[in-house]
């Protein structure tokens, strides 16, 4: 089976986002996702979107995604609606302007006082008007729950419940170190229609109690404690064909070289699937 592979550009610390791209390149990944914040620093330093395309059209890295790196705000009042629908705009202009398949948005924080259910709905209108201003320009929104710290969504099944509650109904991130961290199980998987997950990350997790994990305990696939081709085998069985990104924002990496991070990275994504196809007598996934 041929499986496409991104690189997120957090796995290159305080590389600049041309030179994530670079890296990318030069791991044989076949596609970025693009961190927000990478993005605003480029902006910030005087650079434009359309280096951006360049860069991508230089190396022929596909944008599968622009990922957002704070959580999705939610709006307190009526003012805050209209604010954050031009912030929300902004975002799905850029990641159409760049080639972006996706928006990636994270769980947002809870609301000061806010019943369960208020914060619920808040929330499934939010997504909605976020991916009814996606579509409109071509591309589509995927939540990435997080199962860390104090995050409102930690599961995969809060996750899906979420998604499905918006209208139009958003895509979904399948991370596997929040998978592991916030306890998700393979039984959150069942009935999942393979077309709502936009992105799967192979990403590994440290031996450490779960409530004790951060992004800086990711590791490459295989050098942790995550069951990854269980994993995999299981995404695949529902029907899911889609990229597979890594994302590795860890700081002792960071004093890799950064190519031969992304060259380390891309061969252990590729050990991990082999292993899986190997095992069920699957030979053909070059």
């Amino acid at each position: 089976m041929k499986r496409r592979f991104a690189m997120h550009s957090a796995t290159t610390g305080a590389s600049t986002l041309l030179d994530a791209i670079d890296v990318a390149r030069a791991g044989d990944f076949d596609a970025i996702e693009i961190g927000s914040d990478k993005l605003a620093e480029h902006l910030a330093a005087g650079g434009t979107l359309g280096e951006v395309r360049q860069s991508l059209g230089r190396t022929g890295i596909e944008a599968l995604a622009l990922s957002t790196t704070e959580p999705i705000a939610l709006p307190r009042g009526t003012d805050d609606v209209a604010a954050l629908a031009r912030a929300h705009e902004s975002l799905c202009e850029s990641a159409a302007d760049i080639g972006c398949s996706f928006l990636v948005v994270r769980p947002p924080r809870p609301m000061d006082q806010a019943m369960p259910r208020i914060w619920h709905d808040t929330v499934a209108r939010t997504l909605a008007s976020v991916s009814r201003t996606a579509a409109d320009h071509g591309i589509r929104v995927a939540l990435e729950f997080v199962g860390t710290g104090s995050s409102t969504v930690r599961t995969f099944a809060q996750a899906r419940e979420i998604a499905s509650a918006a209208a139009p109904p958003v895509g979904l991130v399948l991370d596997a170190f929040h998978f592991h961290a916030g306890a998700s199980t393979y039984a959150m998987l069942d009935g999942l229609d393979a077309a709502s997950v936009c992105i799967v990350r192979l990403n590994d997790s440290e031996n450490l109690p779960l409530e004790n994990l951060s992004d800086a305990n990711r590791t490459l696939p295989g050098d942790g404690v995550i069951a990854m081709r269980e994993l995999l085998r299981q995404v695949e069985s529902v029907g899911y064909r889609g990229a597979y990104s890594i994302q590795l924002p860890r700081p002792e990496y960071y004093d890799w070289e950064p190519r031969r991070l992304a060259r380390v990275a891309h061969e252990s994504i590729e050990a991990v699937c082999a292993e899986k196809d190997e095992q069920e007598g699957l030979f053909d996934y070059d």
